[in-house]
């Protein structure tokens, strides 16, 4: 009897006060306090995910680390609560998901890695030292928001754009520099054929092709994760 008791207590102290008749108000109430504020995502919930039509907060780590996963989860409690509607935080195995790390330019090795998929394109959390300090993990979010992340990865384009030229143009001077240490008849030095690659776009989404379609298990050799 007292087990029964013990229940109704827990119950009750849950109770919903509010009018059954708001909808909306009801249905925000219940995802509160039955959707935990952080998710694992996984091959099997993934599409599922996608179909309640929020960026996600993609956290990727090794599942053995702890320390990480707790220090993740209590930010988000400490700076998201309000964006849980606008938002999907979520946990993912770094090792399971590592076709989005290496779209990031990110390996199993550089766990844990912080990103956000808006289902146009992915932005990495650049310095995941700064990640315990107030105001950083909310200030990527509202960023995304906002449009900044998109803008700030414009702004800075011309200036990898000149790091990278700079380089090309010390390696090349460098081989002159050493061909001629060596001699009158070595053969002078020759610009690259080709430019390295530099994406003038970000990373584009990889969770965007699981969202909602006529064929809904497609995926379920996992190719594309």
């Amino acid at each position: 009897m007292k087990k029964v008791d013990s229940l109704h207590a827990d119950i009750q102290g849950i109770a919903f006060s509010g009018n059954l008749a708001d909808y909306e108000f009801v249905k925000s109430w219940i995802t509160d306090k039955c959707i935990p504020l952080v998710r694992e995502v996984t091959f099997e919930n993934v599409e599922e995910l996608t179909e309640e039509g929020m960026p996600f907060l993609l956290f990727f780590r090794d599942p053995a680390d702890k320390e990480s996963e707790k220090l993740f989860i209590e930010m988000v409690a400490r700076e998201l609560h309000d964006q849980k509607s606008a938002v999907n935080a979520l946990l993912a195995d770094g090792h399971k998901f590592a076709h989005p790390l290496k779209h990031l330019g990110k390996s199993p090795k550089d766990l844990p890695v912080l990103a956000i998929d808006s289902f146009q394109h992915m932005f990495l959390f650049e310095d995941m030292k700064q990640l315990p300090e107030p105001g950083k993990l909310r200030q990527f979010v509202l960023d995304l928001h906002s449009g900044r992340l998109h803008k700030h990865f414009h702004e800075t384009l011309d200036q990898r754009v000149a790091d990278l030229q700079k380089a090309v143009l010390e390696q090349i001077e460098g081989t002159a520099s050493s061909s001629s240490e060596g001699g009158k008849d070595d053969k002078q030095p020759k610009p690259p054929g080709i430019m390295p690659k530099l994406d003038t776009t970000p990373t584009p989404s990889i969770f965007k092709s699981l969202k909602p379609s006529d064929k809904r298990y497609s995926l379920l050799d996992k190719s594309e994760l």
